[in-house]
């Protein structure tokens, strides 16, 4: 206990000397954490990390977001286009298929396999290994996950001579008024 409580005062002096306003915050936290004999200072409280009465531990937060961001990933790759059921139907089904077969075998794996990189495949394993096995199929749950990303169109004219009929703007909306999901 007593070389990590050197080095996180090591780590601290560091930190400190950078000059850098971040590692001073860090620092500082380090070493009120370090200062306190009770043992009652708490880093993860004194960096922001501890939740309140009835929140999530960050790590659970940290996790999730990070499997919402490969299902998301997952339905841009499936389902290209604008529709967001379209893009719930294909990550639904992916994850079913891919949780009955490849994950079975994918879960002992201390790393994805390389094969995985650039394909489907690979925002499956992320999601899941991230979900903790598990990944959220049902169409309510998936339609909060892939929500619809509006893209306001700008008001400027392109160097083409596109009409605003071709571009969908049709029924007298305007390219600052439509918004496409």
């Amino acid at each position: 206990m007593t070389s990590a409580v050197a080095r996180l005062r090591r780590v601290s002096r560091r930190l400190s000397a950078s000059g850098d306003a971040d590692d001073a915050w860090a620092a500082a936290a380090i070493e009120a954490t370090l200062a306190d004999p009770t043992g009652a200072t708490r880093l993860e409280r004194l960096l922001g990390l501890a939740p309140g009465p009835g929140g999530e531990p960050w790590q659970s937060t940290e996790a999730r977001e990070r499997r919402d961001d490969a299902l998301r990933e997952l339905a841009a790759i499936l389902a290209p286009g604008p529709s967001i059921a379209a893009k719930v139907r294909a990550v639904q089904h992916a994850a079913k298929i891919y949780r009955a077969g490849s994950w079975r075998f994918d879960r002992e794996l201390p790393e994805m396999p390389e094969a995985y990189g650039g394909t489907a495949k690979e925002h499956l394993y992320r999601a899941f290994r991230h979900g903790g096995g598990d990944v959220p199929t049902g169409k309510t749950t998936l339609f909060e996950i892939i929500p619809p990303k509006p893209a306001v169109l700008s008001g400027t004219q392109s160097t083409d001579d596109t009409s605003t009929e071709s571009k969908g703007l049709e029924n007298g909306c305007t390219a600052e008024s439509r918004i496409f999901y």
